[in-house]
C-alpha cells in the first residue's frame, strides 16, 4: 500500500467485523504484527417457535452493539444443541459473539422484523457473556391459511399493502396452491410468462379460499427508446406499463438496439421508460397490441457511476467498503481456486423501476457484480456474503414507514423486487443481508404503503330531471384521500376506462351526463392521496331510460369530460371551462421532447419540454386544430428571474417576470410556461379545436400548498388577470392536465397554507441538514455550492435555522451572484450547453466535448452555473480539444501528498499555505488528483504577495 497511516479492519465468519487497528503508521518502513486480538466468545442462540411449521426461508439475524459492530446468522435448523430447543416445530440458530450488550434484530421477506412485534419486545436485546450460550424466543404471528386455483406453474403472490410482508407459492400440474399468512390487509395476484393476472385487494383475517385467474396475453406492445436529442437507440434502460388502479404491471429491460416487447391484454395500459442520465418519461396510454416508440430527454451534466473494483483470490476472500455499502466475502464464497477474480460494487445506472408490491429507494441501490479470470459473470455463490446498504431518512418517500424498509433484490428472472432476509438498524440506517447470488439491491417500501382505503357506499342512479343522459353517483368519504378515480364501462366484465378525476377528499357525488338513452353504465371508484390508489369498488350499475318516441336524440355513447372541479358551463371573470379535443393525434403525428414541434393539419402533433427542476410540461394539438402547417413553442418562465441578468439580489429585490397571483395564491415552483404559435409570417393565438396541456410538479414545489386546490390558470393580457381553467389532478403521479384554446402564459396555482412572508429575504436551512437556502419571492431558492452562498456575501452566521423549511415552496437553483468573480480551475457555463475552464489569467476556454472535460478528471457538479452577462465579462481564448494537455489555470495535487499546485505555462507552482490560497479566491472543489505519471517541472512557489 502507498506510504501513510491506516485504520485496518477486520472480519471474521464466525465472529463478524473485528475491532479496528488504528494510527497503523507505514509512512517510513513496513509494520508487522498488527495483530487483532479476540477475546473468548459467547453465543447467542435463537428460537423462532414454530419457524419450521410455517416453512420460514429465508430468514435473518443479527445482532449489533451500538457502533454496528456484531454478528449474525442465515443458517436456521429445526434442531439446535439446547436439549430445550430440539423441537421439530421450531428453527434455531446459534452464532458467536464477543461479550457485550447487542440489539437484536431477526428479519425475513415474508414478516419484515420480527423483533418488531409486540410479542418479541422482550428479545430485542442481548447480553452475551464469554464462554456461555445466551437464548432468545422469537414468536410468529397467528398464520391463517389462503388456498385455491390458479394456472399450472403460477406464482401466486401475497404482498402486504402497509407493511412488509410478501409470500409466495407455487401452482402444482393441477393448478392448485396453498400458502400461509397472517392478518393484513394485502393485494393478492398471480405471474407466469405469457399469462396476465389481475391483482386484487384482501383483507385476510381468517382462513379463506382464493382462486385467481390467468388469461393469455393477448395483445402485444413494442416499440423502441431513443435519445431524443440525437434519434440514437438507447442500449440499456427499462420499459413497463401500468393498468390503472393497480391492475396490472408487466415490465421488460431494453434490448441492445433500443426495443422492447411487453406482453399485455387488451385493456388500457399506460408505458413509461427510463434510461441511465435520461429523465423517465410521461406515460403514453396504448390500448391492446400497439407499437409505442419513446423519446427520453438526456439530463444535463449527468454522469454514469463507476463502480468500485477490486480484484480478490476467492480461495482467501476479501471485502469492499464504501461510505454507503459494505460487502464482506468469505473465503471460498466465489470458488475455490486461485486465479483472481474481479468484483464491482457501484450504484447501477439505472434503477429498476416500482412494482405492484415495491418501491426502491433509488438513491440507496447498489448494483454487486463479479466475474473470474476470463471474463465470465459469476452470479451464483458456494456461500453467503454479507451486505451492507446504508441509505439516508430524505430517501424515504412521504408518507411511508422508516421501519417498514426491507432490503430487495431485482429478480431479472420475473423483473420483479424480492424482499431478501435482512435486519433493519433505523440509527445507523442500514441494512444488513447475507445473500448467495449477486444482482442489484436496494431498500424497498410497500408501493401500497397508506394509500387509504376503498370508497364504500357506492352507488349508481338515474338523475330524475334528466333521465336520458346522466346518472348520479354517490359514495361515502374516506380517511387519508386527497381524491376520488371513477372508471366506467358498459360490460361488467369490461376494462372499465378512466371516467374521471377528482382531487377533493371530501366530495362525495358525481354526475355522468352526456349518456345514451336505454343503456347500463358500470362504474367502479378508488381512493388516492399521494402514495397511490386504493383497490377497486366493486362495480355498481344505474340505466338511463328509453327515450320517448318523437323526442330529440342523445347522440352516440361518449364519455364526458374528466373533471376534478365543478364545471363552468358559462365562463365567468376568473375562470374557464373548455370543452376537451374533439379528435386525438393520428399515429404519424411528430412527437418531440424539446418544447418545439410542427404541427399539421392532418395529423396534429405533440411535444415535451423538461424544465430546470426535472419536472414536465406537455401540449398535444390534435389535427383539427390548425388550418395550415404551424410551428409550436413552450418555453419555460422562471417567477424568481431578476431584472439584471443573474441573481445580483440578495434579498428579493429580483423582479418577477410574470404579474402577481392572487392573494393568499402562488406558482406551483415559481415556473410559468409561455406558448406561442407561428404559421408562416401569422402569429396564431387561437385554435379551432382545443389542446391538452399537462405539468408535473415535485412534492417539494407543493410546499406550503393545498394539493386539492391547484388548477391551471393563463394570464389574460386584455383585462390583466390570471383565469383557472377545469382541470384534472392525478396526485398519485404529480401531474395535472388542462384543455385551453388560445396561447399566453400559463402556471400551475395554488392556495398558500404557509406564509413564508416572515422569511422574505433571508437564508435558511433546516437544524437536521445541510441545504441553504434564499427566501426569495416567497419561494425557497437552493444555493448549490458553498461558493454560490459565500459569491452574495453572505457568512455563516447569517444563516436562520428554522423548521419550517420544507414548508416553503421549492423554487428554481440560484445561479452565482453577477458580481462574483471566478478564478483558475474553476468550470462555468451560461444557459447554452457550452461548458468553460477558467485560466490563470481570467479567460474562458471552451471545452469542446464531455470526453475532454471527464478526461481531465472534473465531475459534473463543478460546473458553476451563471448567467450569460456574467459569463460575457470573461474573454473567450482558445478551445480545449484533448485531455492529453493540463491547461493553464489547474489546481492539482497527487493522492500521496497534501501540495497543491497551480499549473502555469506547463509548470507546476506549489501553493504554498491556505491563506494564499484563499487570498487568490481559488476554490478547493476545483483542485484535481493527478496520478503521478502526470509530472510537471517545478517553478517558484506562490505566495500570497507573488503574482
Amino acid at each position: 500500500m502507498p506510504a501513510g497511516t491506516y485504520t485496518v479492519g477486520g472480519w471474521h465468519e464466525d465472529l463478524g467485523g473485528l475491532n479496528h487497528l488504528t494510527n497503523v503508521d507505514v509512512s517510513l518502513a513496513n509494520v508487522t504484527d498488527q495483530d487483532f486480538t479476540v477475546a473468548v466468545p459467547g453465543y447467542l442462540q435463537i428460537r423462532i417457535t414454530d419457524g419450521n411449521v410455517a416453512s420460514l426461508s429465508p430468514v435473518f439475524a443479527g445482532a449489533f452493539n451500538s457502533s454496528g459492530k456484531g454478528n449474525g446468522s442465515n443458517s436456521f435448523s429445526a434442531t439446535g444443541t439446547s436439549p430445550s430447543f430440539t423441537d421439530i416445530d421450531n428453527l434455531v440458530t446459534k452464532f458467536s459473539l464477543p461479550a457485550g450488550t447487542y440489539d437484536v434484530r431477526v428479519g425475513t421477506p415474508a414478516y419484515g422484523e420480527l423483533t418488531s412485534l409486540a410479542a418479541n419486545s422482550g428479545a430485542r436485546s442481548a447480553t452475551i457473556t464469554a464462554g456461555q450460550v445466551t437464548n432468545l424466543t422469537i414468536a410468529l404471528p397467528t398464520l391463517y391459511t389462503v388456498s385455491g386455483t390458479a394456472t399450472a406453474g403460477a406464482t401466486v403472490w401475497a404482498a402486504k399493502t402497509d407493511s412488509p410482508g410478501k409470500y409466495n407459492a407455487v401452482a402444482d400440474s393441477s393448478g392448485n396452491y396453498s400458502m400461509k399468512i397472517p392478518a393484513g390487509t394485502y393485494m393478492i395476484g398471480a405471474s407466469l410468462p405469457g399469462y396476465i393476472n389481475t391483482p386484487s385487494q384482501q383483507t385476510i383475517s381468517t382462513s379463506i379460499p382464493f382462486n385467481l385467474t390467468l388469461t393469455a396475453s393477448a395483445a402485444t406492445i413494442t416499440g423502441t427508446v431513443t435519445n431524443a436529442s440525437t434519434n440514437s437507440e438507447l442500449t440499456e434502460g427499462f420499459v413497463w406499463a401500468t393498468k390503472a388502479s393497480n391492475q396490472g404491471w408487466v415490465g421488460a429491460e431494453l434490448n441492445a438496439d433500443g426495443t422492447y416487447s411487453l406482453e399485455v391484454d387488451d385493456g388500457t395500459w399506460t408505458v413509461y421508460a427510463d434510461g441511465p442520465c435520461y429523465y423517465q418519461s410521461l406515460g403514453t396510454s396504448q390500448t391492446g397490441s400497439g407499437t409505442v416508440n419513446i423519446s427520453l430527454t438526456s439530463r444535463s451534466g449527468c454522469t454514469f457511476f463507476e463502480p468500485e473494483t477490486q480484484s480478490m483470490v476467492p480461495s482467501s476472500g476479501g471485502s469492499i467498503s464504501q461510505s454507503d455499502i459494505k460487502v464482506t466475502i468469505p473465503a471460498n464464497a466465489l470458488g475455490t481456486g486461485s486465479s483472481a477474480v474481479t468484483v464491482n460494487v457501484g450504484k447501477p445506472n439505472t434503477v429498476p423501476p416500482s412494482t405492484l408490491n415495491a418501491a426502491p429507494l433509488s438513491d440507496a441501490a447498489q448494483s454487486i457484480t463479479a466475474s473470474d479470470s476470463s471474463g465470465t459473470t459469476i452470479s451464483t455463490l458456494n456461500s453467503s456474503i454479507e451486505v451492507v446498504i446504508s441509505y439516508n431518512d430524505s430517501d424515504i418517500p412521504n408518507g411511508s414507514s422508516e421501519n417498514d424498509l426491507q432490503l430487495a433484490y431485482w429478480n431479472t428472472t420475473n423483473n420483479s423486487w424480492e424482499p431478501v432476509a435482512a435486519t433493519l438498524d433505523t440509527t445507523n440506517n442500514t441494512l444488513t443481508a447475507r445473500v448467495s447470488h449477486l444482482t442489484d439491491f436496494a431498500p424497498v417500501v410497500p408501493t401500497g404503503e397508506d394509500v387509504p382505503d376503498t370508497p364504500t357506499g357506492f352507488a349508481a342512479t338515474r338523475d330524475s330531471f334528466s333521465p336520458y343522459d346522466q346518472i348520479n353517483l354517490s359514495w361515502i368519504a374516506v380517511d387519508g384521500a386527497t381524491g376520488y378515480v371513477l372508471y366506467r364501462d358498459t360490460n361488467p366484465a369490461g376494462s372499465f376506462a378512466n371516467l374521471a378525476t377528482i382531487a377533493s377528499g371530501s366530495t362525495i357525488s358525481y354526475s355522468n351526463t352526456g349518456l345514451s338513452s336505454s343503456v347500463t353504465y358500470y362504474y367502479k371508484i378508488t381512493s388516492s392521496n399521494s402514495n397511490g390508489e386504493s383497490a377497486a369498488s366493486g362495480a355498481v350499475s344505474a340505466s338511463t331510460a328509453v327515450l320517448p318516441s318523437g323526442g330529440g336524440t342523445s347522440g352516440g355513447a361518449q364519455s364526458s369530460p374528466i373533471i376534478t372541479q365543478p364545471a363552468q358551463h358559462t365562463t365567468t371573470t376568473g375562470s374557464e371551462t373548455i370543452s376537451a379535443p374533439q379528435v386525438a393525434p393520428t399515429a404519424e403525428a411528430p412527437s418531440t421532447t424539446n418544447g418545439q414541434v410542427t404541427v399539421s393539419p392532418t395529423s396534429g402533433a405533440q411535444t415535451q419540454l423538461t424544465t430546470a427542476a426535472g419536472t414536465m410540461a406537455q401540449v398535444i394539438i390534435p389535427p383539427q386544430a390548425v388550418g395550415a402547417e404551424t410551428a409550436l413553442i413552450v418555453n419555460q418562465v422562471a417567477v424568481t428571474t431578476t431584472t439584471g441578468g443573474g441573481d445580483t439580489a440578495t434579498t428579493g429585490s429580483g423582479s418577477s417576470a410574470v404579474p402577481a397571483v392572487p392573494t393568499g395564491s402562488a406558482i406551483v415552483g415559481g415556473l410559468t410556461y409561455a406558448v406561442s404559435a407561428q404559421a408562416g409570417e401569422a402569429t396564431i393565438t387561437s385554435f379551432s379545436d382545443s389542446l391538452t396541456l399537462t405539468l408535473t410538479y415535485t412534492n417539494e414545489q407543493l410546499a406550503g400548498l393545498d394539493e386539492s386546490s391547484l388548477k391551471v390558470y393563463y394570464y389574460n393580457t386584455t383585462n390583466n388577470f390570471w383565469v383557472s381553467l377545469t382541470s384534472t389532478i392525478d396526485v398519485a403521479n404529480n401531474k395535472i392536465t388542462a384543455y385551453f384554446n388560445h396561447l399566453t402564459t400559463f402556471a400551475v396555482i395554488g392556495t398558500k397554507t404557509f406564509d413564508a412572508a416572515s422569511y422574505e429575504g433571508k437564508v435558511i436551512k433546516a437544524a437536521n441538514s445541510t441545504a441553504v437556502y434564499l427566501v426569495n419571492q416567497g419561494y425557497r431558492r437552493a444555493f448549490t455550492s458553498e461558493m454560490m452562498y459565500f459569491s452574495y456575501g453572505y457568512k455563516w452566521s447569517d444563516l436562520t435555522i428554522t423548521n419550517n423549511v420544507n414548508n416553503i415552496s421549492r423554487g428554481s437553483d440560484m445561479v452565482y451572484s453577477d458580481t462574483h468573480t471566478f478564478t483558475a480551475g474553476q468550470m462555468i457555463k451560461g444557459t447554452n450547453e457550452k461548458v468553460y475552464f477558467i485560466d490563470d489569467l481570467g479567460y474562458r476556454h471552451w471545452v469542446e466535448t464531455a470526453e475532454v472535460y471527464l478526461g481531465l478528471g472534473y465531475e459534473w457538479k463543478q460546473v458553476a452555473w451563471i448567467s450569460d452577462m456574467a459569463l460575457a465579462k470573461y474573454a473567450e481564448g482558445s478551445s480545449i480539444k484533448s485531455a492529453d494537455v493540463r491547461p493553464n489555470g489547474s489546481l492539482v495535487k497527487y493522492s500521496d501528498s497534501d501540495k497543491v499546485y497551480l499549473i502555469e505555462n506547463g509548470q507546476k507552482r506549489w501553493i504554498v499555505d491556505e491563506v494564499t490560497f484563499n487570498a487568490k479566491n481559488y476554490g478547493w472543489d476545483n483542485i484535481i488528483i493527478i496520478p503521478k505519471t502526470e509530472s510537471f517541472v517545478s517553478a517558484g512557489n506562490l505566495t500570497a504577495a507573488a503574482q
